[in-house]
């Protein structure tokens, strides 16, 4: 499982996640949708935002404010319709720049924009429709 998780946050942050390649979907089977939400939340939450010039920095800042304000009303919108908070992200204003901390969601339905939009972070419903979306990066922008 440890191995799962370390692919998917790499497919998934890599590059800070702002990479048209990078995993958009993943599929979990049930049996071990639960231990991987674990551990994948935990990998999150650890997850440092920090210089993306230092060489040990693994995330960094958006591309924009506009693209942070953007995820902040899609992560609000997500959240007033009844998606499942394991993780409290959100934009860092006292910071300079377009930071935005890592979230995670789950119980994430077609009808939320972060299930259908092109998404730079991450959304990875399991076939029961539930879903682990984490933080960032779903802009408008297109590859």
């Amino acid at each position: 499982m440890e191995q799962a998780v370390k692919g998917a946050i790499s497919g998934r942050f890599g590059n800070t996640g702002q990479a048209c390649n990078a995993a958009k979907r993943l599929i979990i089977i049930e049996s071990v949708y639960d231990k991987f939400v674990e551990g994948f939340t935990n990998a999150v939450r650890d997850m440092t935002l920090a210089d993306p010039l230092d060489e040990r920095t693994f995330i960094g800042p958006m591309s924009s404010k506009a693209a942070a304000t953007n995820l902040q009303a899609q992560l609000d919108s997500a959240i007033k319709a009844g998606a499942t908070v394991l993780v409290e992200g959100g934009m860092i204003k006292d910071k300079p720049g377009a930071w935005f901390a890592p979230a995670v969601l789950t119980d994430v339905d077609e009808s939320m924009d972060v299930y259908r939009e092109e998404l730079y972070r991450a959304c990875y419903p399991d076939r029961q429709r539930r879903a682990i979306w984490s933080w960032r990066f779903y802009s408008d922008a297109r590859c």
